[in-house]
């Protein structure tokens, strides 16, 4: 399970690969998303919308529950137009998330915005990313940088055949 903690070790990790892979590939426009249960949404720092965009990420818990619950009021405040309840639960939503636990195998995946094939087949060979979930085959175009749990760091030597990143 991944904690607040070890979540934005992974989204940091991410965000610095992707910075390099944004100077070696830049004609590509990488960018990143959270994949899970065959869904996706954008890549963001923040559980709660994490939960909001895909709950099958997050870890069934009382937390979780009580969060969703807070969403489903948000909807019917947002409907009515209340600006101070709204902010209310927006904050007690925002608490909750840090109670939030994730899949260790949700992943965060590499997307392009322009589909050059030669430099997706260089960046699915790259050592930043997890050959091992990534298809070697051009019959895929699909870019897995990593699980939460890899790029949290409890398994980031197992991930890259080349040894660490330097």
């Amino acid at each position: 399970m991944i904690d607040h903690n070890r979540f934005q070790r992974a989204v940091l990790e991410a965000l610095s690969r992707l910075k390099i892979i944004s100077v070696k590939y830049k004609p590509l426009k990488p960018y990143l998303v959270f994949t899970a249960g065959g869904k996706q949404i954008d890549f963001t720092s923040d559980t709660s919308q994490v939960l909001k965009g895909l709950p099958v990420m997050v870890l069934d818990s009382p937390e979780k529950t009580k969060a969703c619950d807070l969403f489903s009021e948000l909807k019917k405040i947002d409907a009515k137009d209340e600006k101070k309840s709204r902010a209310k639960l927006l904050s007690e939503i925002q608490a909750l998330s840090y109670k939030l636990h994730l899949t260790e195998n949700a992943q965060i995946e590499v997307r392009t915005q322009i589909l050059r094939y030669s430099l997706i087949r260089k960046l699915k060979k790259d050592p930043l990313i997890d050959r091992k979930l990534t298809m070697q085959s051009d019959a895929s175009i699909r870019i897995v940088m990593g699980t939460l749990d890899t790029l949290a760091g409890t398994k980031a030597k197992f991930m890259l055949e080349k040894g660490p990143i330097q």
